[in-house]
């Protein structure tokens, strides 16, 4: 197994995989089938960015979120006897009729508008190109934090794939390293490629919804061709795909809009964590 030369992924990086590799009493949750849905896949995350690799293969889906991501249809008024309205939901609640509870929140508070919904960056799509899959195993490790697919192929080559958050780097990092040469394919539905990285940019609904831009950009001994949205990388043995988002949404006055030239985060974000070398760690 190959592994890169020259980049390698930060500190805290670097520290959980050790950590995960040769912990004597790992607390781990595994499953042998990859997630059918969000509610059972391994969530992750560095207190920002999330994410939730579905384990899949030979497709990976992981589905990307951030905190301050949020649709926004305007200003909402309650209506003036809102404190009387919570006694009675306090009341419902007392007897335990949960739904009617709900309801009359949402009637009489609301006044029949839904509160503005925290929404995604979207799902980062990972379609491998190897032999066929003979079995798996994902994993989440409760001390790491990190998120572990192993996939054994009818070739013999074993796939292992690790997601983690860094905090301190401000990126979700996938980790790739392959016993015999594979190639992949890394997507996200409607984004474009600049710079060789993959770049989406979005919002959240409504009238002012959060903008946002996420870009992800692989860091490989191989070539990597950015074109016609994705991200093709071949005949490699080991991948690290950063993940980075940033949005426009000001956490010091959260009712106000950063100015101009927010989307730079991402790029920023990419370059500290991508120009880490070895004797750096």
């Amino acid at each position: 197994m190959h592994s890169i030369p020259s980049l390698l992924l930060s500190f805290c990086l670097t520290t959980a995989l050790f950590s995960a590799e040769t912990d004597p009493q790992p607390l781990l949750i595994w499953d042998d089938r990859p997630a059918t849905d969000w509610n059972v896949a391994y969530p992750i995350g560095n207190g920002r960015i999330g994410a939730m690799p579905h384990g899949g293969f030979p497709v990976e889906k992981i589905l990307i979120n951030e905190e301050t991501i949020w649709e926004d249809k305007g200003p909402m008024k309650m209506r003036e006897d809102t404190f009387e309205q919570l006694e009675v939901i306090r009341e419902l609640e007392a007897k335990g009729d949960y739904f009617a509870a709900d309801r009359h929140f949402e009637k009489e508070v609301l006044d029949g508008n839904r509160p503005n919904a925290y929404q995604l960056v979207g799902w980062l799509e990972l379609n491998y190109d190897a032999a066929d899959l003979r079995e798996t195993r994902r994993e989440l490790d409760l001390r790491t934090g990190m998120a572990r697919s192993i996939h054994t192929l009818s070739d013999g080559n074993k796939i292992t794939q690790r997601v983690i958050g860094c905090a301190s780097d401000e990126v979700i990092a996938v980790s790739i390293e392959a016993d015999k040469p594979i190639a992949l394919t890394a997507t996200m539905e409607k984004a474009t490629t600049e710079g060789g990285d993959l770049v989406l940019n979005g919002a959240g609904t409504g009238v002012s919804g959060t903008r946002f831009t996420s870009r992800v950009r692989a860091v490989t001994s191989a070539p990597v061709k950015a074109e016609d949205g994705s991200l093709q990388i071949t005949n490699t043995q080991s991948i690290v795909l950063y993940l980075s988002v940033a949005t426009d949404l000001d956490r010091k006055q959260p009712g106000k809009k950063l100015a101009k030239g927010w989307q730079q985060k991402a790029r920023t974000d990419l370059d500290k964590v991508a120009k880490k070398k070895t004797e750096d760690v």
